[in-house]
């Protein structure tokens, strides 16, 4: 694998830093304004503070995310093989020659309720689906948009080794 050279590189960095930027920035804003909130004066209003305390955590928690992403997200896909690591725990190395098959696919989550006056909201995720040989299987998540001639690349390779 060290030696390999890598063809095409997939990572966390393309608007990985504009992301984080904004989310950061959010973040950033509901922290002051959960300060200003629980700071002892005639307005305050206790509700108020922890909707915005929530905030700040989930948008601190979603720039941790982001920033991990950033860092640890690679599939970096050569002749022999490709790599993939997702967090900085979970590096591996996949050699064309134990997988079996290869496929993408979308799942759509929905959210909400159907019916009535609220709709219902999807989110889209893709995914690439590896099968070992030893009938292990791995999902990847990516972004199609951005790497979708990738993907379709590795998927070939893979199918056509």
């Amino acid at each position: 694998m060290k030696n390999e050279k890598w063809d095409y590189k997939i990572d966390g960095k393309m608007y990985g830093m504009v992301r984080m930027i904004i989310v950061a920035v959010l973040a950033m804003f509901f922290s002051v304004l959960t300060v200003d909130q629980l700071k002892p004066h005639s307005n305050k209003y206790i509700p108020v503070a922890l909707g915005f305390a929530f905030l700040t955590v989930v948008f601190w928690g979603l720039f941790v995310y982001l920033l991990n992403r950033y860092i640890n997200f690679k599939i970096y896909i050569g002749k022999e093989g490709f790599y993939y690591q997702t967090n900085p725990f979970n590096k591996s190395y996949f050699k064309y020659s134990d997988i079996k098959t290869a496929s993408d696919e979308m799942v759509v989550y929905r959210h909400g309720r159907a019916g009535g006056v609220s709709s219902v909201s999807r989110t889209y995720h893709h995914y690439l689906t590896i099968t070992l040989k030893n009938g292990e299987h791995k999902k990847i998540i990516f972004e199609k948009s951005l790497y979708e001639k990738e993907i379709n690349i590795l998927k070939e390779r893979i199918n056509n080794r």
